[in-house]
């Protein structure tokens, strides 16, 4: 069951304004019919001219868009939904008008929509003609940019998170996915601001995008987004910057920069930035390879990873927290236990999406492949970078801390385990416990169907 949280949602949602192929016959289509009547009666262009771009809709129903469906129809999730019916929801839409041709990126429809404004049309104009000669129907044009703001009226606030998306991800999708998500946390401080966008294809050979946070982690790819795209998001979330009291302008600029180089460079985020201890933002650039070919249990986990993360609660504790790792790194577990917890939640979340209990062996059986492709390479260590990253092997060391009752899986799924700042404090270098963790993680066999810990690793 959905937990309602006094506080807000906002989730904005961003689809493309015209599929290319309607478009372009759209254009086509109108202009001749615009030449012909030219020819005829000039009075006709000069009406058509004249029609009015300006159009606002409000509702208080249920007009949440559905973007092309995904390359997989989500799993249902057994959670409450919010009923946008529901007096306590209100839901503003408002289309955002796009009247520059040089958003389109063909330039073939480019020149048309020129060729259009020329004769003092309007985008809207040439929608509306293209409209009323059956070319186009409502569905359609209801595609185009729209922002959807829902707020949950209460009489406490708490953090909000607010979306941007750019995917064809379904909107209800994504928010019943973070509700269920946040349901399962023991309790939550940040607020969140998420922006996700689809990227292309890799650009060859190899780029890394630079940027202060994070450089050179995430490589270039194809940018579908456009210019006014990038301008829209960093607008938003400096908007959402604006006024936090743990912010100064030189600190948002730089923030800003960092994502506005991933953004330009069609870099493929997949971070969750720590801007302050209770001020996070998600950055998801979903490659083609995610968004058409794999399952879509693959993205979920992606995005459970990310958002489990902006739970965390101590990854900016100050005080003793930061003490500790600050006066010698070489003695903490935090990397590990930081991304192993993030993949164990996800792995958890999406099985139980599916109806399964096999999260553990999912877990043990990606850190055995990882371990026997990296062998001795792999070292849980702070300042490891081998194979694919801590977090599968991670996941797998924090199964045994379980199974050695060092921790209960509970503290892992509802995210207390990173309330008290225990990764530096306890379950640092220094634990003897740890080094048996440290030593015996990657014994695993297969029994069957199912991986599971070997008597060596399970021994007191």
């Amino acid at each position: 069951m959905l937990q309602t949280y006094d506080g807000t949602l906002t989730i904005i949602e961003k689809f493309k304004m015209i599929k290319t192929s309607i478009f372009s016959v759209l254009i086509i289509t109108a202009l001749m019919s615009i030449f012909f009547s030219c020819s005829t009666n000039n009075t006709n262009k000069s009406d058509i001219g004249n029609t009015s771009s300006d159009r606002i809709e409000e509702s208080t129903t249920t007009p949440i868009p559905t973007p092309t469906v995904p390359t997989q129809a989500p799993t249902a999730i057994p959670i409450e939904t919010v009923d946008a019916t529901s007096s306590s929801l209100k839901v503003k839409l408002e289309e955002i008008e796009v009247d520059e041709c040089s958003d389109i990126p063909d330039l073939t429809q480019r020149s048309m929509c020129e060729i259009g404004e020329k004769l003092g049309l309007s985008m809207e104009d040439m929608l509306d003609m293209a409209q009323d000669m059956g070319m186009l129907d409502d569905a359609d044009v209801e595609e185009k940019h729209e922002i959807v703001e829902e707020q949950l009226d209460s009489n406490t606030i708490s953090p909000e998170i607010k979306i941007i998306n750019y995917t064809d991800y379904s909107i209800s999708d994504l928010e019943n996915w973070i509700y269920l998500a946040e349901s399962k946390m023991k309790s939550r401080r940040a607020r969140i601001f998420l922006f996700i966008y689809p990227v292309g294809e890799m650009k060859r050979p190899e780029e890394p995008v630079r940027s202060d946070y994070a450089d050179r982690v995430f490589r270039a790819h194809e940018v579908l987004l456009t210019q006014s795209d990038i301008e829209m998001i960093l607008d938003q979330v400096e908007d959402w910057f604006t006024g936090d009291p743990c912010l100064d302008s030189s600190y948002i600029k730089r923030n800003l920069s960092d994502y506005r180089s991933w953004l330009e460079n069609g870099g493929d985020a997949s971070t969750m930035h720590t801007v302050c201890e209770e001020t996070r933002v998600v950055a998801m650039g979903v490659t083609k390879n995610m968004r058409l070919y794999e399952p879509l249990d693959n993205f979920k986990n992606f995005l459970f990873h990310e958002f489990y993360h902006a739970f965390q609660q101590d990854l900016a504790m100050e005080g003793k927290c930061r003490d500790t790792r600050q006066q010698d790194e070489r003695n903490s577990n935090s990397q590990w236990l930081v991304e192993g917890a993030a993949h164990y939640f996800a792995t958890w979340l999406v099985a139980e999406i599916n109806n399964t209990s096999d999260h553990e062996s999912q877990i043990l059986e990606l850190a055995l492949k990882e371990f026997e492709r990296e062998g001795e390479n792999i070292e849980i260590d702070a300042a490891s970078n081998s194979g694919i990253g801590p977090d599968k092997w991670g996941a797998a060391a924090l199964n045994l801390m379980v199974k050695q009752n060092l921790i209960t899986e509970d503290s892992i799924l509802d995210g207390s385990l990173f309330h008290n700042c225990d990764r530096e404090l306890v379950f640092n270098k220094t634990n003897p416990n740890m080094q048996k963790i440290n030593d015996s993680w990657s014994l695993i066999e297969k029994v069957g169907d199912t991986y599971k810990f070997n008597q060596e690793a399970l021994a007191n």
